[in-house]
């Protein structure tokens, strides 16, 4: 799915969970939070969460960036189509056909004798499976769109992409996608950031 189409589907998403992707390796569920509290802001919050193995996860995007990262170390090799199709879903096309189209694997290593000796099963499996990120990563921006945390979620993702692409260290490129202070949050002295 595009990301034209995706931003059609939740344009107005009612209180609860709401499955974006039911793949093979795991789900992408966007959650409607609702008011958390009506005097920190009057708009609705939204997560992510994934679903792996029986496992249910509300990734940061810093986490995306470090499985990001940790494929291209596992795999070096594919480090340019990975790139590439994590901007190509920036940029708004549907991330399932960008598998098949850059030839990226349904996941980056295979838990076995070679990574028995990881002490974690992420560095076993390389991460998510490619699929679940790449969906994944759509889902996040969108998430990121609906709470207004930044200007221009898409282009930012791009950039921060980008950015480790051109070796800029991980702490600068994940700092600029920092969530911005809600719109109509209070603060102490009661000023509040325009909706």
């Amino acid at each position: 799915m595009h990301y034209s189409d995706l931003v059609q589907r939740t344009a107005s998403l009612p209180m609860g969970r709401h499955i974006l992707y039911d793949l093979s390796d795991g789900k992408v569920e966007i959650r409607n939070l609702g008011v958390r509290h009506p005097e920190i802001s009057p708009l609705p919050e939204f997560r992510l969460y994934l679903h792996l193995d029986g496992r249910e996860m509300a990734p940061r995007h810093g986490d995306f960036f470090s499985d990001y990262l940790l494929k291209v170390e596992t795999r070096p090799e594919l480090r340019l189509p990975l790139t590439e199709g994590c901007e190509q879903v920036c940029n708004g096309l549907g991330p399932t056909g960008l598998i098949t189209a850059k030839r990226l694997p349904r996941r980056f290593a295979e838990a076995g004798e070679s990574t028995s000796s990881m002490q974690t099963s992420m560095y076993q499996t390389g991460g998510l499976p490619t699929e679940l990120l790449l969906c994944g990563l759509q889902g996040l921006i969108r998430v990121f769109e609906l709470n207004r945390w930044v200007e221009n979620p898409p282009e930012a993702f791009r950039q921060a992409f980008l950015g480790l692409e051109k070796g800029q260290p991980f702490v600068e490129v994940i700092g600029r996608l920092k969530p911005q202070i809600r719109p109509a949050k209070y603060y102490f002295d009661r000023t509040e950031r325009p909706a």
